[in-house]
């Protein structure tokens, strides 16, 4: 996630330079410095606005969750602990399932199994097939990741995907890698 405190900072600093002032002690800066130059100008002040529209779409995200009295998603070591693992083989909807059940009391926005099913298939232990069906690849395989093709009448077949014990625990044991990738940290 991004920080909104930083971004603030470098709007400041560099508003600051588009008015030809030093942001480290706030004095005119000499008219044959870099940052007067007209090449450089324009693209300080086009940086400027692309850094105040990211910080004005973050600051209406926080909103957002506030207003629906969410935060964004986190989990604690002391949660992280008190995971537990389904019996048998579950799909991935149950493992966030069981991570949203120990997070519940942090008032955030729940951990989606997509989350999930994204970083498996950025790390090759998923792939979608032609039909664009998420399966496990022989590395999924490997760690305990099933696709069975399941049939139901008047829909197309569709593999789902079940976690072993293993697979769960792998799970779990990245889940912070996980958050990571979806927030783009």
């Amino acid at each position: 996630m991004k920080d909104i405190t930083k971004l603030e900072q470098a709007v400041s600093c560099i508003e600051k330079l588009t008015q030809g002032i030093d942001p480290t002690n706030d004095t005119a800066l000499d008219k044959n410095s870099i940052v007067c130059h007209e090449e450089i100008a324009p693209c300080l002040k086009l940086a400027l606005a692309a850094l105040e529209r990211e910080l004005d779409e973050l600051r209406s995200q926080g909103e957002n969750d506030k207003k629906l009295g969410r935060k964004a998603f986190f989990i604690t070591e002391a949660q992280l602990r008190k995971l537990s693992l389904n019996n048998g083989e579950c799909k991935v909807s149950d493992i966030a399932k069981e991570i949203n059940r120990v997070t519940e009391g942090n008032a955030t926005n729940t951990m989606q199994a997509v989350w999930i099913n994204n970083w498996l298939e950025s790390v090759g232990l998923l792939y979608r097939n032609s039909d664009g069906n998420r399966v496990a690849t022989e590395e999924g395989q490997g760690i305990g990741i099933k696709s069975v093709l399941e049939h139901t009448a008047n829909v197309p077949d569709n593999y789902t995907n079940y976690y072993s014990l293993h697979a769960q625990t792998y799970i779990y044991d990245h889940l912070r890698d996980i958050l990571a990738h979806h927030f783009g940290e």
